[in-house]
């Protein structure tokens, strides 16, 4: 979120599978992204702002069904 809590757009997403292996998404209007199919595990998430000025990474858990 930028300040005042407004989504971030057109931010893109990388989602790491594994050392020669990544997914990419880019945030929609809403700040929203999604990867589809992506098995549960534990991953590394990082996050690139549009303009350049940031980057955020995060360890996040995808649990199954």
């Amino acid at each position: 979120l930028l300040p005042g809590d407004r989504p971030l757009a057109g931010a893109l997403a990388q989602l790491v599978i594994s050392a020669n292996l990544s997914l990419f998404a880019e945030s929609g209007p809403d700040g929203v992204f999604t990867f589809a199919a992506v098995p549960p595990n534990t991953y590394q998430l990082l996050i690139s702002d549009p303009i350049g000025s940031g980057r955020a990474t995060r360890t996040v858990t995808i649990a199954g069904d």
